[in-house]
């Protein structure tokens, strides 16, 4: 929830008027949470004009923070643009009776309150309109924001190496040394992945404007997500391995963060992410060490 918050407050950071950016501060400073909405369902989002105004017409699918989240930042079309890049508006979402969570049964990440928007027949704020069509997927804070969510998955794992180091230390088995290998290796994984995260966000947020600058960004920072994704992989299975069934106890700690873990690891299209960044090394700098 918190890096879907920051996301939004990035993006109209990047793209939003100053009059926008202004009013959502002062929203944020009176505790609102904002989030980023761009999985579309059956009835993709779309607004239209009539009359001198605008409407929107669709909904939203996997919109997590249903109830939480006051004000979203939503990728739309226009009604006349079905094949055009997507825009982005902010919409305020608070509205109780357009939210829909009996479609979220996921077992992991129960407590995000995801579920279904329905947007039709509210109105849009022309003043809400967030920068450009294709603004939202520019790089490098597109793919090359991923790091954002990276830094949450090293969370969960950080906490479940605490939550295991616990209840090993309950049980009197901190002293065996296949569970302190075991520890050891998951301790290495976390120190591994923060440094990687550090370097990675700073080399995005810190890219200059030229295409091979940009390029090297978003490749990096989808090489990090592999390598957390598979690191955060093996944090689980030495952590199941370490505690056995205690790991898969309902209503615990351990097994609550260890099964929303796992589910927060499956992003979209992680195959197409490790060949997209491939693809960019390969061509990087004509085609020399990607060093």
């Amino acid at each position: 929830m918190f890096e879907g918050h920051m996301n939004a407050v990035k993006l109209l950071h990047l793209y939003g008027t100053p009059g926008l950016r202004q009013h959502v501060g002062q929203a944020v400073r009176n505790g609102a949470l904002l989030g980023v909405w761009g999985a579309d369902g059956t009835h993709p989002l779309r607004c239209f004009g009539v009359g001198g105004r605008l409407w929107l017409e669709g909904e939203k699918i996997f919109a997590s923070g249903l109830g939480l989240v006051r004000l979203a930042v939503v990728t739309l079309r226009a009604d006349d643009a079905d094949d055009g890049l997507s825009r982005l508006a902010l919409v305020d979402v608070s509205d109780p009776a357009r939210q829909d969570l009996s479609s979220w049964r996921a077992s992991g990440m129960r407590a995000t309150a995801s579920g279904c928007f329905a947007f039709t027949g509210l109105e849009l704020d022309p003043g809400h309109i967030v920068g450009r069509p294709g603004d939202y997927t520019r790089e490098p804070f597109f793919e090359g924001g991923i790091w954002r969510y990276c830094a949450a998955h090293l969370g969960g794992a950080e906490a479940l190496v605490d939550l295991w180091r616990d209840a090993l230390a309950a049980r009197g088995r901190l002293d065996d040394p296949m569970q302190l290998g075991r520890y050891a290796r998951a301790v290495g994984l976390c120190h591994a992945m923060a440094s990687l995260l550090r370097e990675t966000g700073h080399t995005v947020e810190a890219a200059a404007e030229d295409r091979d600058s940009i390029d090297a960004a978003v490749a990096g920072a989808l090489l990090a997500r592999q390598f957390v994704e598979e690191s955060c992989v093996e944090i689980l299975q030495l952590a199941e391995k370490s505690l056995g069934t205690a790991a898969h106890i309902s209503g615990t700690s351990i097994e609550r963060i260890r099964r929303d873990l796992s589910m927060f690891l499956r992003q979209a299209a992680p195959d197409a992410k490790l060949l997209q960044a491939g693809r960019l090394l390969a061509g990087a700098g004509g085609g020399g060490p990607p060093w």
